[in-house]
């Protein structure tokens, strides 16, 4: 059952970035923001659902909020991996600083949660 947390998390991220990157796509069709722009908010919009997720993890655990950080950030990984497999996608080192990246944003967000949490609990 401890698992359902992490599909409920992973399901909430999804689609928030999956709204947010339609509204960003449809910006660019009809020339609003350019290609450049649309590039670095897909991947500003990752790193924040994933720091949301993160922070939403770090909310629902007592300690070593870190932990479920880690644990996320490599579900999410796993999924990004299981997709580049199947379209084909080089690893480079790009990859291992988006990789990284996402990382870290699930880290910092589950450690803020879990901070937020003791702070209005006492």
């Amino acid at each position: 059952m401890d698992y359902l947390k992490y599909l409920k998390t992973l399901g909430i991220v999804l689609a928030i970035f999956l709204v947010t990157l339609i509204v960003m796509t449809l910006l660019y069709n009809f020339n609003i923001i350019g290609s450049k722009v649309l590039k670095v908010f897909e991947v500003l919009i990752l790193l924040l659902s994933i720091f949301g997720g993160g922070f939403a993890l770090g909310k629902n655990v007592s300690s070593k909020g870190y932990l479920e950080g880690i644990k996320f950030s490599i579900i999410v990984i796993l999924l990004i991996l299981g997709i580049g497999f199947v379209f084909n996608i080089d690893f480079g080192i790009k990859l291992f600083i988006y990789y990284s990246a996402i990382i870290a944003s699930s880290v910092i967000g589950s450690i803020i949660g879990i901070n937020k949490k003791g702070k209005t609990d006492e």
